[in-house]
């Protein structure tokens, strides 16, 4: 959820991947025998800051060319 912000201002500054939990299943074998499944997980955490407050951003969105930003903001964003 982006907290009613505009998609086009923000900017992933950190992402991180941590170890989760492991989910463990018995796998049924011949003879009654079974043995165990490990599934790994793991934690996403994605970290993005509003960049409209910052006067350099701005410059920046302005000094690119048109196939740049259509690049990087997807067509819907307003230049301030």
């Amino acid at each position: 959820h982006n907290k009613g912000l505009s998609k086009a201002d923000l900017i992933i500054t950190k992402a991180e991947v941590n170890k989760g939990t492991t989910i463990k299943k018995l796998k049924p074998r011949a003879r009654g025998r079974s043995y165990m499944i490990k599934r790994p997980t793991c934690h996403i955490t994605i970290v993005v800051r509003d960049m409209s407050y910052y006067g350099e951003y701005r410059d920046f969105v302005r000094n690119l060319s048109e196939n740049d930003r259509k690049k990087v903001f997807d067509g819907d964003y307003r230049l301030i």
